[in-house]
């Protein structure tokens, strides 16, 4: 195994990598959509450092910073299944990662499409890796073509 891929191992198994999921029965439900607002909901039950947030404050986090009004009442819509016609948009997404340092949510829509997230300063690591296994397969193919031509 060459070091690059047992670095790369090291690096996925560590755990320090690794982003927090939710527990799947926390956001198991029957449409995007409402796996979606369960995932808001667990998302506001967060705390931040060693302060519980109140959905207040991080309706006034997500205002500061988006530069505008973000009520208590659109967060709670957010939040509830029943009320499928009020979707959390990316930007307010984004608001809310900000807020509650919580980044549960952006992991499980990348593995809905067999991606991950990692923080960046793994990225050279991975790049590593990546680069390492084209070069390994490439080593391989280049052997058997000589050997074939040696023949």
């Amino acid at each position: 195994m060459s070091d690059a891929k047992r670095n790369q191992m090291d690096l996925l198994t560590a755990g320090e990598a690794e982003l927090p999921s939710f527990e799947v029965q926390q956001v198991r439900a029957s449409s995007i959509q409402a796996q979606i607002a369960l995932s808001v909901s667990e998302m506001l039950r967060c705390a931040v450092g060693d302060q519980k947030l109140e959905r207040a404050d991080v309706s006034r986090i997500m205002g500061d910073y988006l530069g505008q009004k973000v009520s208590t009442n659109v967060l709670n819509a957010y939040a509830s299944q029943a009320r499928g016609d009020h979707n959390i948009t990316v930007v307010r997404l984004c608001a809310l990662m900000h807020a509650t340092n919580d980044f549960r949510l952006l992991k499980l829509i990348a593995e809905m499409f067999e991606l991950t997230v990692i923080p960046r300063k793994y990225e050279t690591a991975v790049r590593e890796s990546i680069l390492a296994e084209k070069v390994d397969e490439m080593t391989k193919e280049l052997e058997a073509l000589r050997r074939r031509r040696e023949r």
